[in-house]
């Protein structure tokens, strides 16, 4: 059997007898597709066949909407002509995937590494943080489950009120804290970095927005041991193409949780 692969429409060199045509639309296969084939017999001549052949792109009624036409064989043997018809989801395309790192200062009391501070720890480095030393006095309460801590007495307190240093209140209330510490150092802020991760996808659908601001895994070989916050979603239509499929540029942004060291 004499084989041809010929662009449609091109017949002013087929042979008479036995011969094959075949065309095809590429499609990228995913885990997703699914495919469906439907063989058919045509009386008469090759030429007749093709042209009364459905189109690539088209829809069959006898599949699901969402199969397409991909490709089409042709065989003609004698008087007829035999044709098989393979229907499949056209794929979308692979991802692409982008890092960017970037330098950030993070405000010492907001770092996630103290989120988990006591309160009397978080007022003793705030009062460093605004310019106090270990000689600067304060006012501690002396009553009550929870310490306090002011720069003034109020007004008709002063029996619950004792008079302390930054220094003291550290000893009593967090000796061993990190952020109490590094505010004494004078440290106002954390240099760390941001990390996003960003997948640039041709899709055939819009994504659900649903996730947003939400922890979320990121797709592709991104770095591990972080967690992950689903921060933005872009996308951008085309206009359909000729079988009247709709296509969406998407980007999916993730970003760090954690904060990275530099």
């Amino acid at each position: 059997m004499e084989n041809f692969n010929k662009t449609y429409g091109n017949t002013s060199e087929w042979a008479v007898g036995n011969v094959s045509y075949s065309d095809a639309i590429e499609v990228v296969i995913t885990d997703n597709t699914r495919t469906g084939t439907i063989p058919a017999t045509f009386a008469g001549t090759f030429e007749d066949a093709i042209e009364n052949a459905p189109e690539l792109g088209s829809q069959s009624e006898m599949l699901i909407p969402d199969l397409r036409l991909q490709k089409r064989s042709f065989v003609k043997a004698g008087e007829t002509v035999t044709a098989t018809f393979t229907y499949a989801v056209f794929g979308e395309e692979k991802a692409k995937y982008q890092m960017n790192a970037t330098p950030k200062s993070i405000p010492l009391l907001s770092s996630l590494q103290f989120k988990d501070i006591s309160a009397i720890e978080k007022a003793i480095a705030q009062e460093y943080i605004e310019g106090g030393t270990d000689a600067t006095t304060v006012y501690r309460n002396k009553t009550g489950e929870n310490p306090e801590i002011k720069d003034a007495i109020p007004e008709g307190e002063e029996a619950i009120w004792e008079q302390v240093t930054l220094k003291e209140l550290t000893e009593l209330y967090a000796p061993e804290s990190t952020v109490v510490r590094l505010a004494a150092q004078g440290i106002k802020a954390l240099s760390k970095t941001r990390v996003e991760w960003t997948e640039t996808k041709i899709m055939n659908e819009l994504p659900s927005i649903s996730a947003l601001n939400t922890k979320d895994n990121p797709r592709g070989n991104h770095p591990s041991g972080y967690e992950w916050e689903l921060k933005s979603i872009d996308a951008e239509e085309f206009a359909p193409d000729q079988y009247g499929n709709r296509r969406y540029s998407v980007k999916t942004v993730w970003e760090t949780l954690d904060e990275v060291e530099s």
